[in-house]
């Protein structure tokens, strides 16, 4: 009896260890996510970048139950975006949505994917229809307007633009 209530308490005492030491750990990891992020700028090396994408990735890995891994794969998608990485975008962009369906930022997610396609990877008949999943499933969200503006200019040159504005080349929109 005695042998098995020391087993028990053993067991017990040994799964808080190990519960503790992934809290740990994953604290851990996003302190030095905070860090690499602090660090990161348009100067950066590619190396640099490398390094804190491969810091996100670990994390969602290490802790796909955790609450930030949703946002850690939304912040690496936003840094692909950033460096021009299209490809890699959509792909984390679909991840995150299908992943964690109900993650907070799945509408801007949305909308960063149709932005993608459009202005990275110049696929227009992807955008168009990324675009419309976005207003459609995410009407209230902020950046409806910008994506209903996204598809009436969808293809058109910026001079295009201007001219539906009646603007000449010697306008700008800048100007009052």
């Amino acid at each position: 009896m005695k042998i098995k209530y020391f087993f028990k308490i053993s067991f017990a005492y040994m799964l808080i260890v190990l519960l503790a030491s992934c809290k740990l750990s994953s604290e851990k990891q996003l302190k030095n996510i905070a860090q690499l992020e602090e660090q990161i700028n348009a100067q950066s090396s590619p190396q640099e970048i490398a390094t804190l994408r491969d810091k996100y990735y670990t994390f969602v890995k290490d802790y796909p139950q955790d609450s930030l891994a949703p946002e850690m794969l939304f912040r690496v998608a936003i840094l692909h975006l950033k460096i021009g990485h299209g490809d890699e975008t959509i792909r984390d962009f679909d991840r995150l949505v299908n992943t964690y369906p109900n993650f907070e930022k799945n509408g801007e997610a949305c909308f960063y994917k149709a932005f993608t396609y459009d202005n990275i990877l110049h696929n227009l008949d992807s955008a168009k229809i990324a675009y419309e999943y976005f207003i459609n499933h995410y009407p209230e969200d902020n950046l409806v307007t910008d994506a209903q503006l996204s598809l009436k200019y969808l293809g058109m040159s910026a001079e295009e633009i201007a001219a539906t504005f009646n603007i000449s080349d010697e306008d700008s929109l800048l100007e009052e």
